[in-house]
């Protein structure tokens, strides 16, 4: 064989250009003779492996790679080495803090040299991660979902969609929507496909007009359609969310018949509700503030009252605020506010909010319009809710309820952290436990998670039910956050003189340890919070408590912990720590949790926020 030269001694100008992008490039670049050697490896490996470039010199990329995935591997590399293209093949590699990483290669259809071939590898294992907990959530969602691709094929549908339309993923996976509609809208279907595949954006499909689909058995049936596009793994989707027509009939009929008292204080209600951090700073409006002062949310957060008030009005507002920043105390005070027939007076109450350390993050208020004193009985109450509401915000012990033992506790990946837990007090012998938990950890779903607990104590303090609180919640949400966000949430609703409880699992589930040692599992009654405007949502309950019997609450960082052989804790080994310790109190038993997941882990760094909550019958 003769003598020949690799790309980067070439002194061809394209090949050097070649050359200079494979040092520069964010994906992996690999040169790899016909066995597998690495013969050379771009910066990227640092990021990708944990390896500087020359330390991989020499060594056989079946070193990183997980043993399952050997032969496809071989098959590749034989296949490239014969001039075949090698595109998207994925693999798993181990990072040199032992961590799994999921690559997806391809092999260009060029050999660089006579023995060597070229391979360029893109890290998935962050979108890998999020597909597989969307997958996870949408499998156990109430509601069909279907995955299209930008040719209008299938590429995924949870197993509600199956029921839906009787076909099963394998007979739907690569085959055009079109398939589940009737013939005769075949050609608009597709014209309207092109168009919106030309400007996508969330939104419903047919408003105002009565949709069909079409079973495998050929009948019909009505359906609501929305759309939200979506990118998996660097491929442009849509997610498409069908429900039966009959069913959401059902729940608006359902939600018509109801209380109705959140819908009119939200609405209709003369408070003006906010919230601002230390620095004045506004971090949410209710909408009674954007009518009256002309602005939306969007346009407030991160200003301050000088960027939308007069500036003698502006400067009042912050004295009042830093009085109750500097006493850490509720101010009742009269305030002035400029409306479009003039000046207006408001009572306003502001208290402060304040982190797990007792600190004071930012400043709430509920302001009523008192200039009109026809108002006054709506004034007084809209006093009362701000007295409840104060009281009861970000409570720091746990509650003491009568014949219950309670606690929880967050323990953050990082400083700042995407879980939480709460108790709301609705009443002497009612108290709702929540444990949450926002998509990630990090400032973004802190600041999300801060938003969710505003809005859902504020919910439950004005009556709603669990099941109103939470569909209404996930409304909100799905306006104020980021498409990719969303929030699972379990909220139990305990009644203290029933010894029972009601629950809403929004993509989250729980367990109860009766005291006889059976386990029941409290399954996910929705699709997590934030993701479709419409998602249905059920309650479950009441359920029987008694003595010895134990709720236990918690996030997925519990279950997902891994030991080094990248075994999952998982509920198994959860439920036989708590039964080693189920005769300690609620707390102690959270500590022993959290204390077996740290040897299970072998102090590895936690990657997710772990939150528990326990609740005894005494």
């Amino acid at each position: 064989m003769s003598e020949s030269k690799s790309i980067f001694d070439r002194d061809d100008k394209a090949l050097q250009q070649e050359a200079r992008f494979f040092h520069v490039s964010i994906d992996l670049f690999l040169i790899i003779d016909l066995k597998g050697f690495i013969r050379r490896a771009n910066p990227s490996v640092q990021i990708r492996l944990g390896y500087q470039p020359e330390e991989v010199v020499g060594l056989s990329i079946f070193t990183f790679l997980l043993p399952d995935d050997h032969q496809r591997v071989r098959q590749a590399i034989d296949a490239a080495a014969n001039g075949q293209e090698i595109v998207d093949l994925e693999c798993r590699c181990v990072h040199q803090n032992g961590s799994i990483r999921r690559l997806m290669c391809s092999c260009p259809p060029v050999v660089p040299n006579e023995d060597e071939l070229l391979v360029v590898c893109r890290d998935i294992t962050e979108s890998w991660h999020a597909e597989q907990r969307f997958r996870k959530l949408v499998d156990v969602s109430p509601t069909g979902i279907i995955l299209v691709d930008a040719d209008g094929c299938i590429t995924f549908a949870n197993p509600q969609a199956e029921q839906q339309f009787g076909y099963t993923l394998d007979e739907m996976v690569g085959k055009e929507i079109e398939l589940l509609i009737p013939q005769r809208f075949h050609q608009q279907h597709r014209q309207a496909r092109a168009k919106y595949d030309a400007s996508p954006e969330p939104r419903p499909v047919g408003v105002g007009k009565s949709l069909r689909a079409q079973h495998q058995d050929g009948h019909e049936f009505p359906v609501d359609i929305a759309l939200t596009p979506i990118v998996m793994q660097g491929r442009s989707m849509v997610a498409c969310t069908i429900v039966d027509l009959s069913e959401r009939e059902t729940a608006q009929k359902a939600l018509a018949e109801g209380d109705g008292r959140l819908r009119q204080i939200m609405d209709n209600a003369m408070a003006v509700m906010y919230l601002k951090n230390v620095a004045g700073r506004y971090l949410l409006i209710n909408r009674q503030f954007e009518e009256l002062f002309k602005v939306t949310q969007r346009q407030v957060v991160g200003k301050t009252d000088y960027d939308i008030f007069p500036p003698e009005i502006a400067e009042a507002f912050r004295a009042n605020d830093q009085h109750v920043l500097d006493t850490g105390e509720v101010a009742r005070v009269e305030e002035i506010a400029p409306h479009d027939d003039g000046l207006h007076t408001y009572v306003s109450v502001k208290f402060p909010l304040r982190n797990s350390e007792s600190q004071i993050y930012a400043v709430g208020g509920i302001s009523t319009d008192i200039t009109d004193r026809v108002q006054r009985i709506r004034y007084e109450h809209e006093l009362q809710a701000a007295g409840r509401v104060q009281q009861h915000l970000y409570p720091t012990k746990a509650p003491e309820l009568e014949g219950f033992d309670v606690a929880g506790a967050v323990f953050p990946a990082t400083e700042a952290c995407g879980d939480y837990f709460d108790y709301v007090p609705l009443s002497e012998s009612v108290m709702a436990l929540v444990v949450g938990d926002v998509a990630g950890h990090g400032p973004g779903p802190a600041l999300q998670m801060v938003e969710t607990r505003t809005y859902l104590r504020a919910m439950l303090g004005f009556g709603a039910s669990p099941l109103e609180a939470l569909s209404r919640l996930n409304r909100l949400l799905v306006e104020d956050t980021p498409q990719e966000a969303f929030v699972t949430l379990f909220l139990a609703v305990l009644d203290v003189r029933q010894h029972g409880f009601v629950y809403v699992g929004a993509g989250h589930e729980a367990r109860l340890i009766r005291a006889s040692g059976a386990v029941e599992e409290l399954e996910s009654t929705g699709l997590a919070l934030g993701i479709l405007p419409d998602a249905p949502l059920r309650q479950n309950g009441p359920k029987a408590l008694n003595s010895g019997d134990i709720l236990l609450m918690l996030t997925d960082g519990i279950l997902e912990t891994h030991s080094p052989k990248k075994e999952l804790f998982g509920w198994g080994r959860t439920l036989d720590t708590l039964r080693a310790h189920r005769h300690k109190s609620s707390e102690e038993i959270i500590d022993a949790l959290y204390a077996t997941t740290c040897d299970f882990s072998e102090g590895q760094p936690r990657q997710d926020d772990l939150t528990v909550l326990v609740a005894k019958v005494l």
